[in-house]
């Protein structure tokens, strides 16, 4: 991919506000919205230490020890919903107590519940999907090296089909040249499909993704759905690690749904990774709640 780097506004403005009053800012978004590529660009010409959750080695203690004396030292940890050691989650904490560290956290999910008290006493700044994404403007400003010409509406339209998606709209240009756009388009979804199954849930928990494999044969579902579907009893466990994990489900009254844009991805996995058979007791169970406690199709509908 190209390496012209188009930063999203509102994010990088929120970023250099947090930066210049020393607010500790959370980074929030799927794979794919440019979050560490966001981080990196502003404090390009800065230094700062780097950690990331993926890796196993954590050792915070030449922050939490040394004498800073004046110095301000940013600090960003990468890869937060992969942290589910209770005492590195600590040591994240206590970073937010030293007047000389300024705490940037990256992270696939929305606020987890160990850093909720942080949250209110610290006052972090959150910078969310909607931040990352790209505006008509930034659109035609990543796509104008590539010399096409396209009107306002059309701009608009694929901004709104990508979503902003800086990942999908840099799929898209790197491929534009002597194309047609909407066939592009078309191409750009397979390859963000690629980098999710590839890329995303290899390094994804277990646990949690044989769970949206198995709720996504349905378009929406709640706990005791989810239960027999999966023949688990704790799904309202593994919907919350869901939510501290990645930002897939959406939350709407008592019932859930998968994201859109990754419950095709899920269907699409589950057709490569899955055992039929697997699958089809998951669709028996979804037919069993149904008779058994006689819901709406409209409203619960298997995805047969």
């Amino acid at each position: 991919m190209s390496d012209l780097y188009i930063k999203p506004a509102k994010a990088f403005n929120k970023l250099k506000q947090a930066y210049q009053r020393t607010r500790p800012v959370y980074i929030f978004g799927v794979s794919g919205f440019g979050k560490t590529s966001l981080v990196r660009n502003f404090l390009r010409n800065k230094k700062y230490f780097y950690i990331s959750c993926k890796n196993e080695e954590w050792d915070t203690s030449f922050l939490l020890s040394e004498d800073l004396g004046n110095r301000l030292v940013t600090v960003v940890i990468d890869d937060l919903q992969n942290l589910n050691n209770p005492q590195c989650q600590n040591e994240v904490i206590s970073l937010f107590d030293n007047d000389n560290i300024w705490p940037v956290l990256i992270c696939r999910s929305k606020l987890p519940s160990w850093l909720m008290e942080s949250y209110f006493e610290h006052s972090l700044n959150i910078i969310d999907e909607n931040d990352l994404t790209f505006d008509t403007k930034e659109v035609k400003a990543l796509f104008e090296e590539t010399g096409i010409s396209l009107s306002e509406s059309k701009w608009d339209e694929l901004r709104i089909y990508t979503q902003g998606n800086p990942f999908v709209l840099r799929c898209i240009k790197d491929n534009i040249i002597g194309t047609d756009v909407d066939n592009i388009i078309e191409k750009a979804d397979s390859v963000f499909s690629k980098h999710i199954i590839e890329n995303v849930f290899p390094y994804y928990d277990t646990e949690v993704l044989d769970f949206l494999v198995k709720v996504s044969i349905v378009d929406v579902f709640n706990v005791p759905m989810a239960n027999m579907i999966t023949g688990r009893s704790d799904c309202e466990r593994l919907i919350n690690k869901c939510k501290e994990t990645g930002n897939f489900i959406i939350t709407e009254n008592n019932s859930y749904r998968i994201r859109p844009d990754f419950f095709s991805i899920l269907n699409e996995y589950k057709i490569i990774e899955y055992d039929p058979k697997i699958l089809t007791d998951c669709y028996y169970n979804a037919g069993i709640y149904y008779s058994i406690t006689d819901h709406d199709e409209k409203e619960f509908r298997c995805l047969i």
